[in-house]
């Protein structure tokens, strides 16, 4: 599930720090269980629908298509969300909105994701649903963490924390408890490296997996504190009972997630074992997690943990100045990050690039992702300048919105 810091393998690469933001797009929907938590589990179709459009029925084949087709899963949502808004059903607007930011999220187009599910922001709130709000919330936290915005990300999973234990239990309460514990596990363990805290929240998830017997999720889990225990060793290298534990709870990982047929998490443990045999310098047994994960194939979910362990394999070979066996690796988690749009994993490996064909004595391909990092570089900076008014504004505009419901209900109390 959680991809592993590999600072190991590249902390004195060259003399300079290279940290791949952790990108985690492991989503288990709640797609295939009714939503209980609140006002979703009633009727969906709440408009004036005519007997040829079933809402739910529509809808369920897109959320189908999105786990296999993400083009032909917007081609049905936009439609679906049409129809909705013409019927008055606010629901399932609600719904096709988030699941349309998330299709494009899945795209690799995050900034579309966001300004979609911003705009709408105010009206989901508006419906007072605590699952809406929750899915809105975890939704936006996933976003903001795919960018490195780990402040606001861990403040989205919070309110949806908040919603979740507020809301009367349902079916979905234990799935968003998990989910959101094990979110917050992962952004913890980029958060400035908290791994006390990342691994309380990862024990925090585990409770709920074992109190549902739920082995998908516990193997989701496992693999998120396999990456926490190993990351303890990376203050101390010369110690390496982190890293045990950490191959340890892996393993679990494995047997769970191949048992349970979730190739998604079992894909995720292969790179986290890689990971940690290449922080042990272990490169034979990297190469062999990293050649199982690549036999699993998938779609783009699974491409963020492929760039992690492709990158620190390559990091690791370029450490030992092993350039040709380095190169092939680097190029292939680059090719991965502009698919996926991972601009700050690709920031990292262009400068890698470089000073690896530097080292080659290759100078004109050396600038070449000299000139790549740099454009990147800025890029991101005013990439992260427009977030912080997005931010503000969105601030505003719920302030704003609370502020009217409370003169509202001041009205409705008189």
């Amino acid at each position: 599930m959680i991809g592993i810091f590999f600072l190991r393998a590249t902390k004195r690469l060259f003399g300079i720090l290279i940290c791949p933001t952790t990108l985690f797009l492991l989503l288990q929907q709640a797609q295939a269980q009714p939503f209980k938590l609140d006002a979703l589990s009633t009727p969906l179709i709440t408009g004036n629908y005519s007997d040829t459009f079933d809402f739910s029925k529509n809808y369920r084949q897109a959320l189908d298509l999105l786990e296999q087709d993400l083009d032909s899963a917007l081609t049905l949502l936009y439609p679906i969300l049409n129809k909705c808004i013409q019927s008055g059903n606010s629901y399932g607007r609600a719904q096709c909105i988030i699941s349309i930011s998330y299709a494009h999220f899945g795209k690799g187009d995050i900034q579309r994701a966001l300004q979609f599910i911003n705009k709408e922001e105010p009206f989901i709130l508006g419906l007072n649903s605590p699952g809406l709000t929750t899915e809105l919330y975890l939704k936006k936290g996933i976003y903001n963490r795919s960018q490195g915005f780990m402040d606001t990300a861990i403040q989205y999973y919070y309110k949806a924390l908040r919603v979740v234990q507020q809301a009367e239990r349902g079916d979905s309460t234990a799935f968003y408890q998990y989910k959101l514990y094990a979110e917050l596990g992962a952004a913890f363990m980029t958060h400035k490296a908290d791994i006390p805290a990342a691994i309380r929240y990862f024990k925090q998830a585990e409770a709920i997996a074992l109190s549902e017997n739920n082995r998908a999720w516990l193997g989701d889990v496992y693999s998120g504190l396999g990456g926490a225990y190993a990351n303890e060793n990376l203050a101390d290298l010369s110690i390496k009972s982190g890293f045990h534990r950490g191959l340890t709870y892996l393993h679990k990982a494995v047997l769970l997630s191949s048992e349970a047929r979730d190739f998604r998490n079992l894909k995720n443990a292969y790179n986290n074992l890689a990971a940690i045999h290449t922080n042990l310098l272990q490169k034979d047994s990297a190469e062999f997690y990293v050649q199982k994960s690549m036999q699993l194939g998938g779609h783009f979910r699974q491409k963020s943990s492929d760039i992690r362990s492709l990158f620190a394999l390559g990091a690791l070979f370029a450490k030992q100045k092993k350039y040709d066996k380095a190169i092939p690796y680097l190029e292939m988690a680059r090719t991965y990050c502009i698919e996926t749009n991972a601009k700050k994993d690709l920031l990292e490996i262009d400068k890698t690039l470089y000073l690896v064909f530097l080292y080659k004595k290759d100078f004109t391909r050396s600038l070449a992702y000299l000139q790549a990092y740099t454009l990147l570089h800025d890029s991101l900076m005013d990439t992260e300048k427009m977030q912080a008014i997005a931010n503000l504004e969105i601030k505003y505009r719920t302030a704003e919105k609370d502020k009217e419901l409370a003169l509202k209900n001041g009205r409705l109390g008189r």
